[in-house]
């Protein structure tokens, strides 16, 4: 772990709470706390919010990620991103950050077990590629409150099943009606009450059912990953993705 860092939070609910709980605990302050509740409220991050700031951690709404990313980059910020539901802009995003030599890492999931349950899907679709018979789907659940559906979560999970599977070619989102095609992959919601997060993997064929399934208690891991991202950013320049984290934590 590097030395203590000086951190923003950049959205302040209960995930920003639940941030500046691991961060303290790990040694690192706050330096500055930004709820920004409405679009375009971006103009409120300013230089002078941010002195001595390190690195920024950046969990927000869709809505307004991008602006807020933009901004911090913009201000020569390194950042940290859980805001999902915005990568239709990655590109974008992406030239900024090389064009200002910033420092972004986003991930739908900072979770390491989530990481470490993604790595046994990817072997495990490996496995399931060798043996037709088997089909796959997935399924998430979240709290009724998120706002994108299915998950980033899940949108990672199929890209790692696509690359795997050969027989597997496109997604299928939500209830569909009808037969779903062999070369389609679904991939279905539920949100329900206060869940954190619950995404399973279903392969199944006549003769047995395999389920895959990891389940969040709560944010904290969540929070962990994220701060434990912003130790690996800073210093850092460049696009990264909490793959780049994991890979240096595995060479070890």
């Amino acid at each position: 772990m590097p030395k203590s860092l000086c951190l923003a939070l950049v959205g302040y609910g209960k995930m920003g709470k639940m941030l500046e709980q691991i961060a303290v605990g790990r040694g690192h302050e706050i330096k500055a706390r930004i709820d920004l509740r409405e679009p375009g409220a971006v103009q409120n991050i300013d230089v002078g919010i941010l002195t001595d700031v390190d690195v920024c951690l950046e969990f927000t709404e869709p809505s307004s990620a991008v602006d807020n990313i933009l901004r911090l980059v913009e201000l020569g910020k390194p950042v940290v991103t859980g805001t999902t539901g915005w990568y239709q802009h990655l590109d974008e995003v992406k030239a900024f950050v090389v064009e200002k030599n910033g420092a972004l890492l986003y991930a739908s999931n900072f979770s390491p077990g989530i990481h470490i349950f993604q790595r046994i899907v990817a072997e495990a679709m490996r496995l399931v590629n060798h043996f037709e018979h088997y089909d796959v789907s997935i399924h998430e659940t979240h709290h009724r409150h998120k706002k994108d559906a299915p998950s980033g979560t899940a949108s990672t999970i199929a890209r790692i099943i696509l690359d795997k599977i050969e027989r597997k070619t496109s997604v299928i989102e939500g209830n569909y009606e009808g037969r779903v095609p062999d070369s389609a992959l679904q991939v279905s919601s539920s949100r329900c009450g206060e869940i954190p997060g619950t995404h399973s993997v279903t392969i199944d064929s006549s003769a047995d059912t395999i389920t895959l399934t990891h389940t969040a208690r709560n944010r904290e891991g969540f929070a962990l990953g994220a701060v434990m991202a912003a130790e690996w950013l800073y210093s850092k320049r460049g696009f990264f993705t909490m793959e780049d984290v994991f890979h240096d934590f595995e060479s070890l």
